[in-house]
């Protein structure tokens, strides 16, 4: 079994339709709706940053778990 990371773009109104037939197929274990961050990206310096820092992060803990996996 493995586990997938999936995001995708839907119409709001189609958000609870498109998951309860996810649900029928597979199992979910994480469904969220994430907020859109564009704007705070494109003019906020201390959010890219923050973004920048988290993707490091995230690229470091996936080499580590590569490593001793």
């Amino acid at each position: 079994m493995i586990r997938v990371n999936l995001t995708i773009v839907i119409e709001e109104e189609e958000r609870e339709k498109f998951r309860n037939w996810l649900e029928q197929h597979i199992e979910v274990t994480d469904f969220r709706t994430l907020p859109d961050t564009t704007k705070l990206y494109d003019t906020n310096t201390t959010f890219r940053e923050l973004c920048k820092g988290v993707k490091k992060a995230q690229r470091l803990r996936d080499d580590y778990i590569h490593l001793h996996n």
